[in-house]
């Protein structure tokens, strides 16, 4: 068989398992805009009480990454140090998960390493930012 006829009935191949995947991907989370325009995304609520604290504490810490992403002058250029579970984050007593990110992003004098400490708290449609600071500034 000529390398031509191998590369196209790899290039099917592909194809059909790209269809597949799309029919057959599950569903869990569902994206809809409600009526004030803001994207909603729901995904199914986890099972156990294990995996409720797990979803939350990965839902706060998308908030908190947010929230730091809004606060660059050049958001664009920003990239994580941690990967989103390996955030290091502290659990309190009220419900609110306090966060240490470290983000490389270009200001005005270059690329640097910022280190910020973020509090997310939770609320009735989400999570809200209670604090945002950058660690070592005044």
């Amino acid at each position: 068989m000529s390398g031509g006829k191998k590369l196209l009935i790899g290039i099917a191949v592909l194809l059909v398992l790209a269809f597949l995947a799309i029919v057959f991907w599950p569903r869990g989370i569902k994206v809809e805009k409600n009526e004030a325009g803001a994207v909603v995304v729901e995904e199914p609520a986890p099972a156990s009480a294990e995996d409720k604290v797990a979803f939350d504490r990965r839902k706060a810490a998308s908030a908190c990454r947010v929230g730091v992403m809004q606060s660059l002058k050049d958001p664009a250029t920003a990239e994580f140090v941690e990967e989103l579970d390996a955030t290091p984050f502290v659990a309190e007593d009220n419900g609110d998960y306090s966060f240490k990110i470290a983000v490389r992003a270009r200001n005005e004098t270059g690329v640097v390493t910022r280190q910020i400490e973020c509090r997310a708290h939770p609320e009735a449609e989400g999570w809200s930012i209670a604090k945002l600071a950058e660690i070592g500034s005044p």
